[in-house]
């Protein structure tokens, strides 16, 4: 939001923090604590929405109050990645696949069932037109992984595989007509203007990569293993040249504004 980046970590008992990433080496500001485990970002006009892995639910805040005090949303069983479109919440769940819940009315919620041969929802989550992205995992450990879709422009819209072969892919975000995969070691882009997308390496080389998200032509890569967040401005390939914006920082959920890609978190 603004000029500030939103991360969700899963160390010192979990919390919200922001940085200005218009400073050269912005310092954290803790925005909440004592969280427990993320469950995913989304920022819509002043409010933060956070997914509470723990908690088994979604909460929210206004970040216009100085000293902001969580409201909760909705309950949902162990929650790893949410999205509002439309006035819709859209949750990435453990064991229950993606669940459709209308923030008018919270007790209107459809579910679309996880995809077989996959263990869990992995908390990537993007919608383009009326298709819903998500990601699926086998484990929580480095694990082979798919990327689905629904379409729910259609009658009775259910998962349909995109790409397997995924290298635990953890989180998603658009940027005009490319969706890009956070995976373990590497972020890869897809052109969903083809019929058949191929996945296209745009940076390599992370220490578990999970969530990625969009300034203009920065993106900004947190890396779980390495407790960081990364900037890379893409048309400049050369990653290992990019400095860390934020370190020490185990990151689990990550948002912030983009005037091309909106907000997104896995």
């Amino acid at each position: 939001k603004d000029n500030d980046l939103y991360i969700g970590l899963d160390g010192s008992g979990g919390k919200v923090i922001k940085i200005d990433i218009t400073q050269p080496n912005p310092a954290p500001a803790d925005v909440l604590t004592s969280l427990g485990y993320s469950g995913g970002l989304d920022i819509v006009g002043d409010e933060l929405y956070i997914g509470l892995y723990q908690g088994n639910k979604v909460s929210k805040i206004n970040l216009t109050q100085p000293n902001p005090v969580p409201v909760d949303v909705v309950s949902v069983a162990y929650p790893n990645g949410i999205l509002i479109h439309n006035n819709y919440l859209y949750v990435s769940t453990d064991n229950d696949g993606i669940k459709k819940i209308d923030l008018a009315q919270p007790s209107n919620v459809v579910t679309y069932a996880k995809p077989a041969n996959y263990s869990f929802c992995s908390g990537g989550l993007a919608i383009k037109n009326d298709v819903v992205y998500f990601t699926m995992i086998n484990s929580i450990s480095q694990s082979p992984g798919g990327l689905f879709k629904i379409d729910e422009s259609q009658p009775n819209p259910a998962a349909t595989l995109v790409l397997s072969g995924l290298d635990t892919p953890f989180g998603l975000t658009l940027n005009g007509n490319f969706l890009y995969v956070a995976e373990y070691t590497e972020v890869r882009k897809i052109d969903l203007g083809q019929e058949m997308p191929q996945a296209v390496t745009v940076v390599s080389g992370l220490n578990g990569g999970r969530l990625a998200a969009f300034d203009g032509l920065d993106m900004f890569i947190t890396q779980y293993n390495s407790d960081k967040v990364s900037k890379l401005t893409i048309g400049q390939p050369e990653f290992s040249t990019q400095p860390s914006v934020c370190s020490n920082a185990t990151s689990a959920s990550l948002g912030g504004a983009s005037p091309t890609g909106g907000v997104y978190s896995g």
